[in-house]
């Protein structure tokens, strides 16, 4: 049996080996392509010309998307099981619709959930989804008021409600015409819920982790797969975790992002911002499923060596989609990277055709410079309709348009050809 201290060296180990780590060479690769996917400049800009940036990552990846959705957000394509034999064939029924609504009913962001899911796979390489039995707890608080005796009692016989304060007061109704005093209470409950449900979500590429000698898309064929994710202090409590052990974690703070991360969330308004609350801070915890002496453990730990817990696990959540896979390798790759290089010379065509036509349009000037008076550069300079040049000498002798010519139509037709491919 190993040590608290020899499991957390082996997790930490896994981690540091595995793929999808910050700023990894696949980590870049997929950070890169959201960059194509939101037409992000591609870093040769030139100050003064063109700057236009193609989206032909994002309409390949958006064109894709509505038939893949339409196939299996319908009722009758998401899941269906097949009777084995004729009297299989009402159960196979009954698991089919069960399982439709525990993934849309029960899930109320299935729909996004399905769409993240997708997308990741069409631009990300692989696309993961996480599917687990959701035993966390939510408190909330109740209160009620003027409740009779034999209501209060039936909401104390609720397992899930413990009371908080307590008023007992009389009031005066009327019955039949006669005014009779009644005892009523006001009380204030806590209700703690445990959830127990199926939930699916997709894990945003970046927190995904896989031992780098993965050679199945399957992650339940890998030694490790496992999440890096920042968690709320409240919701570590509601997953059961110890409470001295959730405060002690460090809070993410201003921590730097990876460059995939950054990719992602790259509006100034998506920034982590601090909380007073200590309860609402976020903080890194790392869940992993490893075999550990030819076991599948589920191992959480928090960021400074903290075990929150080492259990015994039959099946790993993580389940992966890919829309290009790669014989004998987990990470696949996808639409996105395929067409990434015709984006950069759509992009180079469409920049040498604007920037063709902008000097064409408004061609540089060759002046003679003893014929420059003092208003002559004002005027040159000027884009007033209409407007007067002033010379010290004829203008014959004095200006002439470097003019250049229009060859940008010469381009249309190599650019057609990209448009088609």
């Amino acid at each position: 049996m190993k040590s608290d201290r020899e499991i957390l060296s082996i997790v930490d180990q896994e981690f540091l080996a595995a793929m999808g780590a910050p700023d990894g060479e696949i980590s870049s690769e997929r950070a890169l392509a959201l960059d194509y996917y939101n037409s992000k400049p591609l870093g040769n800009e030139v100050k003064g010309k063109s700057s236009v940036v193609t989206s032909d990552v994002s309409d390949v990846v958006n064109g894709i998307m509505p038939s893949l959705l339409r196939m299996f957000t319908t009722k009758d394509n998401l899941v269906s099981f097949d009777a084995v034999g004729p009297e299989d064939e009402d159960l196979a029924a009954q698991e089919t619709d069960y399982t439709s609504h525990i993934i849309f009913k029960k899930n109320e962001d299935s729909f996004m959930t399905l769409y993240s899911w997708m997308f990741d796979a069409l631009a990300q390489k692989n696309g993961i989804l996480k599917a687990w039995f959701d035993e966390s707890e939510t408190v909330t608080e109740e209160t009620y008021k003027g409740l009779t005796e034999e209501e209060a009692f039936k909401l104390f016989e609720d397992d899930e409600l413990e009371p908080q304060e307590q008023e007992v007061r009389t009031e005066t109704s009327t019955a039949e015409g006669v005014e009779i005093e009644v005892t009523v209470y006001d009380i204030r409950f806590k209700r703690t819920a445990k959830r127990n449900l199926v939930k699916i979500e997709a894990v945003p590429p970046e927190e995904y982790r896989i031992s780098a000698d993965a050679r199945h898309i399957d992650p339940s064929k890998a030694r490790f797969v496992g999440q890096e994710r920042e968690v709320k202090r409240s919701e570590l409590l509601g997953m059961g975790f110890d409470e001295d052990l959730v405060m002690s974690l460090p809070a993410c703070g201003n921590q730097t992002n990876s460059t995939e991360k950054t990719s992602r969330r790259s509006k100034e308004d998506e920034t982590r911002q601090s909380t007073p609350d200590p309860m609402e801070e976020e903080v890194i915890v790392r869940e992993c499923y490893l075999k550990i002496d030819g076991e599948l453990r589920q191992i959480f730990s928090g960021e400074g060596s903290q075990l929150l817990s080492n259990e015994p696990a039959d099946r790993q959540p993580f389940h992966v989609l890919s829309s290009m896979p790669i014989p004998h390798k987990h990470f696949g790759t996808c639409p996105a990277e395929m067409v990434m290089d015709i984006q950069e010379i759509c992009t180079t065509l469409w920049r040498q055709i604007l920037d063709n036509l902008y000097q064409t349009n408004n061609p540089r000037n060759a002046v003679y410079e003893q014929a420059i008076g003092d208003e002559t550069w004002d005027g040159l300079t000027s884009t007033e309709l209409g407007g007067n040049v002033v010379f010290d000498r004829p203008v014959s002798e004095a200006w002439a348009p470097m003019t250049v010519p229009f060859t940008a139509g010469n381009t249309f037709p190599m650019l057609e050809v990209f448009n088609k491919t």
